[in-house]
């Protein structure tokens, strides 16, 4: 007999690193942390019909009853905009949902 140890599997080692405290190394996948042409078209729409009005983001913020944060993210393309949010969003300018994509 030999002393070798049979080999573990891969669920076996990844938990006993959860055990330790140890979490896996994750990789996100490039295309979804990065802007999407569109999340960043509809953002410049929205900076562009806000500014027309001569909104500020805090104005727009509660008149759609988002945080601050929300509303710049939602301009400059980095968290998407979900369809209720879009709703509301042309509500409060009183615009088409289209204005959003021309």
């Amino acid at each position: 007999m030999t002393d070798a140890k049979s080999p573990r599997s891969l669920s076996c080692r990844r938990s006993s690193a959860l055990r330790r405290g140890v979490r896996p190394l994750r990789n996100p996948c490039p295309r979804l942390s990065e802007p999407r042409n569109v999340d960043v078209h509809i953002g410049r729409r929205l900076n562009l019909l806000r500014n027309d009005l001569g909104l500020s983001r805090e104005m727009l913020a509660n008149g759609v009853n988002l945080t601050i944060d929300r509303v710049e993210a939602h301009e400059r393309g980095i968290k998407r905009i979900r369809a209720y949010h879009l709703v509301r969003y042309a509500e409060f300018f009183g615009v088409q949902l289209r204005a959003f994509f021309k």
